[in-house]
């Protein structure tokens, strides 16, 4: 997302998303709401543009009824359920591994750019929180993960992390490729591809990986999700 900003100010041509956004635009102006999109509130739209990627509309209105019935259809209700369990309230849509996370991160106010799982460390490119500091998100990302993935031990994370603020593109690009090459750096693998637990992957092709993340492939597919034309006939 980062680099569309750099678009718009560079070029004065408009790009797809613009371009599909004034005929949006133009096409209300002259037959007005058509109130198509299957949601009683601006915030279950915006969880329905998150789950309607890859899948059907009638299987996300399944999802959404599962949140309702939840009560989780506000900011409060969501961040009450924990991962395990919005996993499986939005079963119906589809990769709820990938998306579950996807909107743990949204309700929590950052976005997740990057990362790589290794043996027994891992890295991550997040944007800056909008709600909480850097410590309380991190220890939120830690509680939630902590309950799938440790078992019977104690604990899952250490107490103590490494962060480095990012301010420029050239930085983000540095920090992209140094957290792909880890795996080859440490020789598990030959290439960055080759590792599956990586974002490497989909930054490269757009191929949804194991987590989603904010990329202009995803950003992409949202913003032509939620930018769809449907005009009832008259």
């Amino acid at each position: 997302m980062y680099w569309r900003t750099a678009l718009a100010v560079t070029s004065t041509r408009l790009n797809s998303a613009q371009r599909l956004r004034r005929m949006h635009d133009q096409l209300s102006a002259a037959y007005g709401p058509q109130h198509w999109w299957p949601a009683e509130t601006s915030f279950e739209m915006i969880l329905g543009a998150y789950l309607t990627q890859n899948t059907a509309g009638k299987a996300v209105e399944r999802s959404l009824a599962n949140l309702r019935a939840a009560g989780a259809l506000t900011l409060d209700g969501l961040r009450s359920l924990t991962l395990e369990e919005l996993q499986r309230l939005i079963q119906p849509s589809g990769f709820p591994t990938r998306k579950a996370p996807a909107l743990k991160a949204f309700i929590h106010g950052f976005f997740l750019f990057g990362y790589v799982l290794m043996p027994e460390h891992m890295h991550l490119l997040l944007g800056e929180p909008k709600l909480h500091s850097h410590a309380i998100t991190i220890s939120v990302l830690k509680g939630e993960t902590s309950k799938l993935l440790k078992g019977d031990r104690p604990q899952f994370w250490q107490t103590r992390y490494y962060e480095f603020n990012v301010f420029t593109q050239k930085k983000f690009a540095e920090k992209i490729d140094y957290i792909h090459s880890n795996p080859v750096t440490r020789g598990l693998v030959e290439k960055p591809e080759d590792w599956p637990w990586s974002s490497f992957r989909h930054w490269s092709t757009g191929e949804p990986g194991r987590i989603e993340i904010e990329s202009h492939w995803t950003w992409t597919r949202r913003e032509r999700a939620s930018t769809t034309i449907a005009i009832k006939p008259r």
